[in-house]
């Protein structure tokens, strides 16, 4: 594996030894502020469209209630 030392979002420095996977974002790795802040609230907005478009959130809302 190939260590980068900067994430490939903001150019920061990587808090983590191997940083964070930065998909569907961006092809790299990623800080940990800028996975929290940007990749993983990506990751489940493209989550709530697939589950919108396929019908899944009625049944996930029922399951929950």
């Amino acid at each position: 594996m190939n260590k980068e030392t900067n994430c490939c979002l903001c150019d920061g420095y990587l808090d983590d030894p191997y940083g964070h996977n930065a998909e569907p974002i961006k092809n790299g790795r990623c800080c940990s502020t800028c996975n929290y802040t940007a990749v993983i609230p990506m990751r489940l907005k493209l989550l709530q469209i697939n589950l919108d478009k396929d019908g899944g959130n009625q049944k996930w809302r029922k399951k929950i209630k």
